[in-house]
């Protein structure tokens, strides 16, 4: 993106558009969008946050529960539903 890049901004509701509209595809008002020069620290990357993987389950594990046996809860439609 350029330096001189600008960002339309709506003034109802704050959404922003890569170009001029008429009206807000947000919120719906009309004559409420106006340009606004991006501030540098606009354009700059977001910083990436990395968090904990995940646990895993072994297939065997995952054939075990999908295979488990059903609780019948005494409503015979319900139970067929549920498969079981």
């Amino acid at each position: 993106m350029s330096k001189d890049a600008a960002v339309y901004t709506c003034t109802k509701c704050d959404a922003q558009f890569p170009k001029w509209a008429g009206r807000c595809a947000s919120c719906g008002a009309w004559g409420s969008i106006g340009q606004d020069a991006m501030k540098p620290s606009d354009t700059a990357p977001s910083k990436r946050v990395v968090g904990k993987p995940g646990s895993t389950v072994s297939f065997s594990e995952d054939a075990a529960i999908i295979h488990a046996k059903a609780v019948p809860t005494g409503f015979a439609p319900l139970d067929l539903m549920l498969g079981g």
